[in-house]
């Protein structure tokens, strides 16, 4: 009869041990709100804006894109320090490696977008002010329409293979969530809503 609270602890121990960090749950849910941000902002450029209102909106974006990858080198020193937990035992060895996969081509591409960002905007005809704090025309080189119709198309790609790929990765939660009912998503859910589920 004494050993159940026992096993209990026991149970609750092991699970608590398949959790991400409390600092690894919140540079996840950081990045995720910049990039659906970014991604939903971004589609403003699709559009046929006054200059001064494109500009406006590349202030706005370019600060996001700057604010990913400062959070994005953050999340690799802060992994470097604090290695992830052990994937759940309920996981195949070919999930395993499916979702190691999935997440280095994440990590890449949560850089790659940022960064040929960076490098387009160093190339606009336009000023490039994230949050009008500092310009980032000029950064490396002089403006020039070729250099940065290149860049923005290498942009505009890595940023759909971003959304491809995270589309990929939202399904894959909530199937693990939903349908075959496994700890996978708890592992990064916030532990506030974690209680309330």
């Amino acid at each position: 009869m004494e050993s159940r609270p026992f096993l209990r602890r026991s149970a609750m121990n092991d699970q608590s041990e398949q959790l991400y960090r409390p600092w690894a749950r919140r540079l996840h849910w950081i990045t995720a709100a910049l990039v659906l941000t970014m991604l939903v902002a971004g589609q403003r450029f699709r559009l046929d804006l006054p200059k001064a209102q494109h500009i406006f909106s590349l202030a706005g974006h370019s600060a996001l894109g700057v604010s990913l990858l400062v959070v994005m080198l953050v999340r690799v020193v802060y992994r470097l320090r604090n290695p992830p937990p052990p994937f759940p035992t309920e996981l195949s060895g070919w999930q395993h490696q499916l979702s190691a996969l999935v997440h280095g081509a994440l990590y890449i591409l949560l850089f790659a977008v940022p960064v040929l960002g960076l490098v387009a905007a160093s190339a606009s005809p336009l000023p490039v002010q994230p949050a009008y704090l500092f310009n980032l025309t000029n950064l490396l080189g002089n403006p020039n329409e070729a250099r940065f119709s290149v860049m923005r198309h290498y942009h505009d790609l890595s940023t759909w293979l971003l959304a491809a790929l995270l589309a990929v990765h939202i399904a894959a939660a909530l199937l693990h969530h939903y349908v075959l009912k496994d700890s996978v998503l708890g592992r990064m859910w916030p532990r506030s809503a974690r209680r309330r589920a």
